[in-house]
């Protein structure tokens, strides 16, 4: 969550970052990784969304790796709201 405040922060906006550390939100949309190894138990994939107002998704990433997604064009988005 740390990280999730710091760009909320760095960026100015005046909107709420949410972490999804119990894997509640996950399965809503489409974002748990079941398919892992050895029996772990599921985990969250890597996704970022940028919901609006209205509760519409405009924007979407999502990875099963390490990777991040393009801050650019997350806020680009953002800004376009």
């Amino acid at each position: 969550m740390f990280s999730l405040n710091e760009f909320a922060k760095q960026t100015s906006f005046g909107w709420n970052a949410v972490s999804d550390w119990n894997g509640e939100i996950a399965p809503l949309y489409d974002s748990l990784n079941e398919q892992l190894p050895n029996g772990m138990k599921a985990v969250c994939k890597r996704t970022a969304f940028v919901i609006d107002r209205t509760g519409k998704i405009r924007y979407t990433w999502q990875s099963e790796g390490g990777s991040l997604p393009d801050n650019e064009e997350l806020l680009k988005v953002i800004r376009g709201l």
